[in-house]
């Protein structure tokens, strides 16, 4: 059975737009640095190996679009939210210290389908994910995990 791995946390490279607020070795301490490299064998294997490469402070691959703060919106958001026990997490969020840890940005209030972020990393990542694991799914008719 094939196996795929799955590396959200350890990208590394700062879009243009993200406004850091707090030194870049402090918002560095975000990242699960080097996931991906232990990771890096696994295609020479047979695995599939799919990993972001923009950091969870900019936008967190492992939350939910809808695992949104509603003190943490900047207006009225047009679409449901869900917040999950890990919102404090947020989707997209910011470390402020080492001793603080961190905390949620304001996110926009525009649709949580048009915002840049989700549309350019989100949206990419997850479908990235989902037609490989249906792909793999159909071809060998079984997973063991998500």
């Amino acid at each position: 059975m094939p196996l795929v791995f799955d590396s959200p946390h350890s990208g590394s490279h700062y879009p243009g737009d993200f406004r850091f607020c707090c030194p870049l070795n402090v918002l560095r301490t975000a990242e699960d640095t080097y996931v991906d490299e232990l990771y890096a064998a696994a295609p020479e294997l047979g695995a599939t190996l799919i990993g972001a490469v923009f950091p969870r402070s900019y936008l967190d691959p492992n939350r939910a679009v809808d695992d949104l703060d509603t003190a943490l919106i900047d207006g009225h958001w047009p679409a449901p939210l869900t917040p999950s026990h890990k919102t404090r997490a947020a989707l997209a969020w910011c470390v402020v210290s080492p001793e603080r840890g961190p905390r949620s940005t304001t996110v926009s209030s525009r649709s949580p389908r048009s915002s840049p972020r989700i549309e350019r990393y989100h949206t990419p990542y997850h479908r990235v994910l989902d037609e490989t694991c249906g792909r793999l799914h159909g071809k060998f008719g079984g997973r063991l995990g998500t």
